[in-house]
């Protein structure tokens, strides 16, 4: 992978929010929660891909309970490329 220009990321932390029907937010916090330490990754999907429509609504009402609870104790919410510093988008070979 390194060789063709992308990047190995794992994650620590993987709520499954993908299942149907979304689970309630407050869930989604009470299950990340207690797993976060410095550096996490959380996978949080944006879609499903057994639905042809899906709005994620708990899964995006969760990351806005989680953020501020986050920042209030001192965690940087960063983005893979400025965690890793890498670029955002691998270049695309033909």
């Amino acid at each position: 992978m390194r060789q063709c220009g992308y990047a190995v990321i794992g994650w620590d932390i993987y709520p499954g929010d993908w299942k149907v029907p979304e689970a309630p937010a407050e869930r989604f916090v009470a299950q990340i929660k207690p797993l976060i330490r410095p550096s996490s990754i959380i996978l949080m999907e944006d879609a499903v891909s057994n639905q042809r429509r899906w709005e994620k609504t708990e899964t995006v009402r969760a990351v806005r309970l989680l953020t501020p609870r986050l920042r209030d104790e001192g965690y940087e919410i960063v983005t893979i490329p400025d965690l890793l510093g890498l670029p955002a988008y691998a270049k695309v070979h033909e």
